[in-house]
């Protein structure tokens, strides 16, 4: 009888972990006031060119230079839907120092120490020749730009966090990045932050023109909070509740602790997730019993037990 309740738990921290508001309007480019007829007719809904650039906007009903799959920077499919948008960032010539950027106004201000979630999918367009390792994102409390495709002095800026150059032109590429708001952000500008000195660029093809164009969908910023915190573990390999997990902020550490208060087992969320496997931390199985959890965040403590049944 006991399991049936358990799966209904876990559904339900399904549903709350799925539940929480996007704070971006119009992340996936969807909305648009007519359809693109060419580059430069940024036609999508709540966002802007925050320099005044060039930037682009590709729906499957624009003409064929903005259409997609095809256009004419590259060949992509949306990552979902039918539209997305397109920056350039040029670096030698009569491109140097050429920038462009996204920019929207969120949904509501973010709020002083609280952690979010920035994730956006990125494709390298295939008519660049370079690939960027040093694009960003900035949130600020007031609208930021700058004169006419130049680049936007504006820090702090959040570096995307990966290893190596997004270079990929036939996938999407997902860039998730935490932040802890200062307060009052509510602006959100994408683009390269640096001018070609500070640019970190690496050579993609040397036959295409001197800038790296990217194409960008599926924009999403989410508070990040803990989810539901499940007071029964079965850890009996029937994969329901074999494993106890809970939503957190990155870097949260937590403890499980015996009946006597002793520590038996800690770690650290990992991709924004703590889990417990009923083991100790010696890799040993635990008996059946009532344990208790401390969860250290941030800013708050969570504190409970949970019943380990085998």
């Amino acid at each position: 009888m006991i399991k049936p309740f358990l799966h209904i738990i876990l559904l339900f921290y399904l549903q709350f972990v799925t539940a929480q508001e996007n704070l971006v309007p119009n992340g996936s480019f969807e909305e648009f006031q007519s359809c693109p007829s060419g580059l430069a007719d940024f036609t999508v809904s709540d966002w802007i060119p925050a320099t005044g650039g060039s930037s682009d906007y590709f729906n499957s009903c624009g003409l064929s230079a903005v259409s997609v799959p095809m256009n004419t920077v590259g060949y992509q499919n949306a990552h979902s839907g039918n539209g997305y948008c397109g920056i350039v960032s040029g670096f030698e010539n009569i491109n140097e120092n050429q920038r462009e950027y996204i920019q929207t106004q969120l949904l509501s201000e973010l709020t002083a120490q609280k952690e979010y979630i920035f994730s956006g999918f990125f494709s390298l367009a295939e008519s660049s020749r370079y690939c960027i390792k040093n694009l960003g994102i900035a949130f600020s409390n007031t609208a930021i730009g700058g004169p006419y495709g130049t680049p936007i002095p504006f820090l702090p800026i959040q570096v995307f966090p990966t290893n190596s150059a997004l270079c990929d032109t036939t996938d999407w590429v997902e860039v998730k990045i935490s932040y802890i708001a200062q307060g009052g952000e509510k602006y959100l500008t994408i683009g390269l932050f640096f001018d070609d000195n500070s640019s970190q660029i690496e050579l993609f093809n040397p036959l295409q023109a001197d800038f790296g164009y990217y194409y960008i969908d599926d924009i999403s910023v989410y508070e990040m909070s803990f989810g539901i915190i499940p007071n029964v573990l079965t850890p009996n390999n029937d994969g329901i509740n074999d494993t106890w997990e809970v939503k957190s902020p990155s870097d949260t550490e937590f403890y499980i602790l015996n009946r006597w208060g002793s520590t038996i087992f800690n770690g650290v969320s990992k991709s924004n997730i703590i889990s417990w496997d009923g083991r100790d931390i010696n890799g040993s199985n635990c008996n059946d019993g009532v344990y208790f959890y401390k969860i250290v965040g941030k800013v708050e403590v969570k504190t409970g037990f949970v019943q380990l049944i085998r």
